[in-house]
């Protein structure tokens, strides 16, 4: 008959972690926004271009589809879009462009989506107002 192998002593147990009611809801947030800004840099790597997203609107819109476009575009940016707004002002039947409008409904835009995205500053072609907005945290 074979003796056992003598064991050796455990390490000291430590105490385990103290997990808050919110710990899970955190670690699932953090590991979304891990993966996201993983995939940007296994973009970046590749030398691939950021995918990008346009939101389109007319000067004349009215409110309710203007905050559709704006949940939309949240949608987009959350996934990792880079998000293109781009306004179009109408022109007046004595033939002049209002560009005021579309440039207010781009910064509303702007201002909507400061919490999730970053800006490069408005550009204006002809009857166009537009920018970019890009995902914060890549």
């Amino acid at each position: 008959i074979v003796a056992a192998p003598s064991r050796q002593p455990a390490a000291p147990s430590r105490e385990p972690p103290v997990a808050s009611a919110n710990s899970a809801e955190e670690n699932e947030e953090e590991n979304e926004e891990e993966k996201r800004v993983a995939a940007v840099r296994k973009r970046a790597a590749l030398g691939k271009k950021p995918r990008v997203k346009e939101v389109r609107l007319l000067d004349r819109c009215q409110e309710h589809d203007v905050a559709v476009k704006m949940k939309n575009a949240l949608t987009f940016l959350g996934k990792g879009y880079v998000v293109k707004v781009t306004a179009a002002a109408v022109t007046t039947p004595d033939g002049a462009q209002q560009t005021d409008r579309a440039r207010e409904l781009v910064l509303r835009f702007v201002d909507g989506c400061s919490e999730v995205a970053t800006t490069g500053g408005l550009a204006k072609s002809g009857r166009h107002v537009s920018t970019t907005l890009e995902p914060k945290g890549g």
